[in-house]
């Protein structure tokens, strides 16, 4: 571990620790240097590893804790979009292993249809490997990083708050909780427990080289098929697909069964699952605290997560960034307690996040008419194009859309909860 600064020094940008103490009481409460950090971040996912790295560039002593040790495996699709590859600071080339710009739909497992927009839509990467990648560019900008070290609890007092591991108390300024849909940051403080979640499948599976070569380039995606609200998707990498099945939470003991009959009829019996895994993907609901003093939760464990995709680095990514603006006005003393960042969440990341449920509703309630329109219809093919890309909002898509610009408007808003297909 590098030196830490003694406390009373000044930091980077006029900043100062949080945690001055006289010599003599010091170790009442921090009985060696470990103890001496200014923020904490628990969770080295993107939301997590984002948010550390921009503290520590700005001089913050900064603790990231993640229970499982690194490179960690992560359910996930793998997919970043264009504007989450623009909005992450580093170069990624080294770790994309596929590029897509073909989509193969498919309505209740029937004969597919492909489409094809002239841009990368999406660029394949495996979690391990983006979340590794993230977390040594944070600890080579100074942040001090403890992996297998689980948080297994956090109290928030007048002046600091407190992270607790099994060896462990750490006392700090800040505090970010970016542990995700199951978190304990969030456990702790009461916070998430009104959250809506969908869930998911994923299965990692070898193909034959032909199956594999066969999918370069080319998403696949299901709709339809689960009564209750879901689709299925196939996500290419270099030695492997990607392969899963999400929905709300009602359909959940019917994924992994739609998820093997959507492999099957992808010609892929023969391909070799090498990891099964669900997970969730938390919704929050407007007006849901994620902040409470001088903590904040990011990412995942916010709830930030896209319902009509299912993305969430993205949003976990800016949702990093500003937590760490907020961080930092609450350690320069701008601020007294950390609910700005809440602010800046409502003002800045939810309008999104709350219009792509509209969008949800189509392919929940309407999947054979989805299908339709994306097979039949050039500016619904663009508009969904451009949405997924980022090139455009969901709060833009009625400019987009031409003569069909009043069906968001018809659309309702979806939480996580079911809905059954009405137009099927």
């Amino acid at each position: 571990m590098p030196a830490l600064p003694l406390p009373g020094a000044t930091l980077a940008h006029g900043l100062r620790p949080c945690l001055e103490f006289d010599d003599k009481n010091s170790s009442a409460w921090c009985s060696n240097l470990n103890c001496v950090f200014d923020a904490a971040v628990v969770g080295a996912g993107p939301a997590g590893s984002m948010a550390a790295y921009q503290l520590a560039r700005a001089g913050v002593r900064v603790l990231l804790l993640e229970k499982e040790t690194a490179p960690r495996y992560k359910p996930c699709a793998g997919g970043l979009t264009p504007k989450t590859v623009q909005e992450v600071p580093f170069d990624l080339d080294d770790l994309v292993e596929d590029v897509c710009q073909d989509f193969q739909v498919s309505l209740r497992l029937g004969q597919p249809f492909r489409r094809r927009y002239p841009h990368p839509m999406v660029y394949m990467v495996m979690r391990d490997r983006f979340d590794q990648y993230l977390t040594e560019r944070a600890v080579q900008a100074g942040v001090v990083l403890r992996d297998g070290s689980p948080a297994t609890g956090v109290e928030l007092r007048p002046v600091y708050a407190e992270v607790r591991t099994k060896g462990d108390t750490f006392r700090v300024a800040a505090l970010v909780g970016a542990d995700g849909a199951n978190g304990v940051v969030a456990r702790s403080l009461g916070l998430g427990s009104d959250f809506h979640h969908w869930v998911a499948w994923e299965s990692e599976v070898v193909p034959d080289d032909v199956d594999l070569e066969r999918w370069r380039g080319l998403i696949g995606i299901d709709l339809g098929t689960l009564r209750g609200g879901g689709y299925a998707w196939v996500f290419p990498k270099r030695d492997l697909l990607s392969v899963g099945a999400g929905g709300c939470t009602q359909v959940g003991r019917d994924l992994r069964g739609y998820c093997d009959r959507f492999v099957a009829g992808l010609g892929l019996r023969s391909a070799r699952a090498l990891r099964q895994r669900g997970h969730l993907l938390p919704i929050r609901p407007r007006g849901s605290p994620i902040q409470l003093g001088r903590a904040l939760l990011a990412g995942d464990a916010a709830g930030l997560v896209d319902a009509s995709t299912g993305e969430g680095i993205y949003w976990a990514v800016r949702s990093g960034k500003l937590a760490a603006s907020a961080v930092l006005e609450l350690l320069a003393g701008e601020i007294q307690d950390l609910e700005s960042y809440e602010r800046r969440v409502d003002d800045e990341l939810m309008p999104e996040l709350l219009a792509a449920r509209r969008w949800v509703s189509l392919y929940l309630w309407a999947p054979a008419l989805c299908s339709l329109l994306i097979h039949r219809s050039d500016p619904f093919w663009q508009t969904i194009c451009m949405l997924f890309r980022g090139d455009q909002g969901y709060q833009d898509v009625a400019r987009l859309l031409g003569p069909l610009r009043f069906l968001p408007s018809l659309l309702p808003e979806v939480d996580g909860k079911a809905r059954h297909s009405a137009m099927r």
